[in-house]
């Protein structure tokens, strides 16, 4: 990639437009496609849920499997082949296949949600969830992807909605069409209470953050920094992948790919202002000063502190067993391949 001679503004598209997967990503979506073929092929279809807690990379894993199956418009239809809903906090059967099915019309009609019709939304229960499974029909939705299933579980009573659970289980039943559950580890609460919604969802993933415990899960850690180093649109290397600087954007992270990435954005998009080479470690200090993220549990900022003190903090030294005694041991980059 020859960046040298892209405008400022091409520069920081491509810097938003970085995409480094998650080591364990393509084996995830290979699960996903094959619960999205299981419609044509099995009289039952495979659902799977996949939890993992805000920031490690859920969103944009779904975002590209979703992106591999386009809806596709024509003059007189739209084929939605990957149909995404929200399960809102604290709702009732009704209002879920309401909201469902609003969703759902807007996106077959090309239209506002806030202008659905009515009419659509009116009736028995029963004759709202016949409209839903018509639209299914007409959009030839192949897979549902339910995102915040974690709403299952009442944030006023804490206990699990089974209702909406069973509703789900009889939208698979009805329309054969697989359902992707997407949620925080806190989820997994439903299977525990709603056996039948366990037996239905036949494969939980859960998507980890990455890990230093072991000199091999630093050294995954690093391959993806690494990774994100040479997708920059920089001249030259920003030595993301270094030993002390891994231990940083560990310190910074947690481990999780959203705040990896948003700290490596944030400061890329500084450095690319400033017509800078690379990104620094002061970006990178700045970066985490102005949004230091949901995950990290750091004592200070890790772009700022010493390497030294940097492995006192208790993130660290309870993770730390990955890192290497001998402080030459894997310090280049390239040692990491």
């Amino acid at each position: 990639m020859d960046v040298e001679h892209l405008s400022k503004e091409d520069r920081l598209r491509l810097l938003n437009s970085i995409y480094v997967a998650h080591p364990d990503a393509e084996k995830i979506l290979k699960k996903i496609e094959r619960c999205h073929e299981s419609r044509t092929i099995s009289s039952e279809p495979r659902s799977m849920s996949l939890t993992g807690e805000t920031g490690s990379g859920k969103t944009t894993l779904i975002e590209q499997y979703m992106l591999r199956h386009p809806t596709l418009e024509t003059a007189k239809t739209t084929t939605i082949p990957i149909f995404k809903s929200i399960i809102q906090p604290n709702t009732s059967i009704r209002d879920f296949i309401i909201s469902v099915l609003k969703s759902l019309v807007s996106r077959v009609s090309n239209q506002r949600e806030d202008d659905v019709s009515d009419e659509l939304l009116k009736g028995s229960l029963p004759a709202i969830r016949k409209r839903l499974y018509k639209y299914i029909a007409v959009a030839e939705v192949k897979l549902i992807i339910l995102d915040e299933f974690q709403h299952l579980i009442s944030s006023k009573s804490k206990k699990v909605l089974n209702d909406i659970a069973d509703t789900i289980k009889t939208i698979i039943n009805e329309t054969k069409v697989p359902v992707i559950l997407v949620g925080t580890t806190k989820a997994n609460e439903v299977f525990v209470e709603n056996p039948e919604m366990a037996r239905r969802i036949s494969e939980k993933i859960r998507l980890k953050p990455f890990s230093i415990s072991s000199e091999e899960e630093l050294k995954t850690y690093r391959k993806f920094l690494a990774h994100i180093d040479k997708s920059l649109p920089f001249i030259k290397l920003s030595n993301l992948a270094q030993l002390e600087m891994s231990i940083r954007f560990f310190a910074a992270s947690n481990g999780y790919i959203d705040d990896t990435m948003r700290i490596i954005q944030d400061a890329g998009y500084s450095a690319i202002h400033a017509n800078n080479d690379a990104i620094n470690l002061e970006d990178l200090a700045d970066a985490f000063e102005n949004n230091p993220g949901q995950n990290q549990q750091a004592e200070g900022n890790p772009f700022i502190a010493s390497y030294d003190e940097l492995k006192k903090w208790a993130c660290i030294e309870n993770a730390q067993m990955g890192i290497p005694h001998k402080p030459s041991s894997l310090r280049k980059t390239s040692d990491i391949f």
